[in-house]
């Protein structure tokens, strides 16, 4: 069979990349009879993106941050190569998208990451194709609906969506939310967990990618991983004030993706091969991002994870409080970003940070992630049982 992935993977964006690597990577490794490949489709908005967020940074932090940004987008056009991609589909509307996945391929899998999130790219969007497949058959792993406010969109268009998930063979989410979304298109529709694939990249891989990157490191900024280091990927706040106060005699502090005014390096041109492998040598992580909170656990780094999100309230539950108080059940870890001012919070985050530095965590890490990375194997063995439907 051939099997096409859609998914995000040219954002300039660390998770998302590696996300969409593990992903196709890992059927191919289980399905290696079958032609895998993600399909190099972008969305119109999408591409543009790109480009507001380096004048939204040129704005907020001046011109040298653009030339930054700009350096790191093209680390990132350096290794798609390493993307199974197919050859660039430069459709004129998604009517054309969908004839091309008819006829191209046995099997869609839309996933993973919030794909089920229209906001960023317009409805009707790729990833809940309208579209009357005739021979491609179609199945979503680990999508997520986060940051769309679903209970406020319009009745007609819940309903489509629910014609398009009754379709498919096999509807895998990453979330209880993206569930809930689900069950109120209709509620006939089995939905099935399965966890960002982040879960099982292959952790030496991704370091044989990155196999150089300590010695371009350290010629470039003179910063030593070898060296006990703390990650800050975060926007700018007192949090980090405070942690560099506390830690920096023992720890260096690095901030990666953003800059951050405390920090002792900011290595801005990361491709993500290598910011997989600083997370992996640091002694902890403080992130507000799903990605590198995952990524972090993956090899066993305990984190700080903030939750900036306001898609948490009595209706929504965002994706990190999902992870981290649902599916791994590590709530030391999980602090809501609209209150990590209060001194309660600040001194509950030093006292876990004390802990985990302290290796206090590791064990724990280890097994939740395992039993995490279980649902998507599960999702395997059913993708497996169904694709022949």
């Amino acid at each position: 069979m051939k099997i096409g992935i859609l998914t995000f993977h040219k954002p300039i964006n660390y998770g998302a990349y590696l996300q969409a690597f593990s992903l196709s990577e890992t059927l191919s490794e289980c399905f290696p009879d079958d032609t895998v490949e993600i399909i190099d489709y972008i969305a119109p908005r999408e591409k543009n993106k790109i480009i507001l967020n380096v004048l939204w940074g040129i704005k907020h932090y001046g011109i040298m941050n653009g030339l930054r940004d700009i350096q790191k987008i093209k680390s990132f056009h350096r290794v798609y190569p390493a993307l199974a991609l197919s050859p660039r589909l430069k459709a004129a509307n998604l009517e054309d998208v969908f004839a091309f996945i008819d006829r191209s391929y046995d099997i869609l899998v839309i996933g993973s990451d919030a794909v089920f999130n229209w906001n960023q790219n317009g409805y009707p969007t790729a990833f809940l194709p309208l579209y009357d497949f005739k021979h491609c058959k179609v199945v979503s792993c680990a999508a997520s609906v986060h940051g769309l406010r679903y209970l406020e969109e319009p009745i007609n268009r819940l309903k489509e969506c629910a014609a398009v998930l009754n379709k498919m063979v096999l509807v895998g989410v990453r979330d209880q939310n993206t569930e809930k979304f689900v069950k109120t298109c209709s509620k006939e529709i089995q939905v099935m967990h399965c966890c960002d694939p982040t879960c099982v990249i292959d952790v030496q891989k991704i370091r044989d990618f990155a196999k150089n990157c300590s010695a371009r490191i350290l010629k470039k900024y003179r910063c030593n991983l070898k060296e006990k280091y703390i990650v800050f990927m975060m926007p700018d706040c007192l949090l980090t004030k405070m942690l560099r106060e506390k830690y920096a005699k023992e720890y260096k502090i690095i901030t990666v993706f953003k800059p951050a005014r405390d920090a002792d390096f900011y290595l801005h041109d990361l491709n993500p091969f290598e910011w997989a492998a600083v997370l992996s040598g640091a002694s902890a992580v403080v992130t507000s991002y799903f990605h590198g909170t995952l990524l972090a656990l993956k090899q066993n780094v305990p984190v700080i994870s903030i939750d900036f999100s306001n898609y948490n309230d009595e209706n929504y539950e965002g994706k990190l409080k999902d992870l981290l108080l649902t599916r791994l059940n590590l709530p030391d870890f999980y602090y809501d970003g609209r209150y990590i001012d209060n001194e309660k919070a600040k001194e509950k985050i030093l006292h876990v940070l004390d802990d985990a530095l302290a290796g206090k965590y590791h064990l724990e890490m280890e097994e939740n992630m395992r039993q995490e990375a279980d649902s998507f194997w599960n999702f395997v063995e059913e993708f497996r049982a169904k694709r022949y439907l």
